[in-house]
């Protein structure tokens, strides 16, 4: 298989050659910035392993990377064109572009912290308190939870201390409603974060 780019005035787009003759289909990923064409090259070598596993299509099916969701859809052409959620309206669009710059972040964080990257799933669920969807400054911490929980739990001055008063929700919805939070999603358990200075730090306590 071999993958073949072709750049734009929107961008670049990137298409494997070879993969029709085994699968039917061709993968086509569009990206509104050339200097995202290696993430997309990892992207669509992701995507053909998962083919290659045995995993089958289907109509509109999501896939999470990291903790943003793209929706693939198979077209007349017989391509695989992938769609992602827009972190300003939330509907699917043409691209993956934001998924690949917040992958790049959180890898970024990750590495500035020294920690293992370890992003939630875009279906386990995340603690908040008031004010994290409606954009004001974040604290988070993670703690070692059930599988079906991220661990993480973000919280705003709104917060009164009273852990009636917080709310469960799924990481796509805080993911879409608050992108600028995404980067510091993969930092594992037992990690903090103190969003409006961007400060990371591993919490003794929570380890011990």
């Amino acid at each position: 298989m071999n993958i073949s780019s072709i750049e734009t005035g929107a961008g670049l787009t990137l298409k494997t050659e070879g993969l029709a003759e085994r699968f039917d289909y061709e993968i086509s990923i569009v990206v509104d910035d050339p200097g995202l064409k290696e993430g997309a090259i990892d992207f669509i070598d992701l995507v053909v392993r998962y083919v290659e596993a045995g995993y089958r299509v289907a109509p509109d099916e999501t896939l999470g990377y990291g903790c943003w969701v793209t929706k693939m859809h198979l077209n007349d052409k017989r391509e695989l064109l992938f769609f992602e959620q827009s972190p300003v309206t939330g509907v699917y669009v043409p691209g993956i572009s934001t998924t690949l710059r917040l992958w790049a972040e959180q890898h970024a964080v990750c590495e500035r912290a020294g920690a293992d990257y370890a992003a939630p799933t875009f279906d386990q669920m995340i603690v908040i308190s008031d004010g994290i969807l409606e954009g004001d400054p974040a604290d988070g911490v993670r703690y070692p939870s059930p599988e079906h929980m991220s661990g993480w739990w973000l919280t705003t001055d709104r917060f009164d201390g009273d852990v009636k008063n917080l709310k469960t929700v799924h990481t796509q919805h805080v993911s879409v409603s608050r992108p600028d939070l995404v980067r510091f999603l993969a930092l594992p358990f037992g990690y903090r974060f103190h969003g409006p200075t961007n400060d990371v730090w591993l919490d003794e306590k929570i380890n011990n």
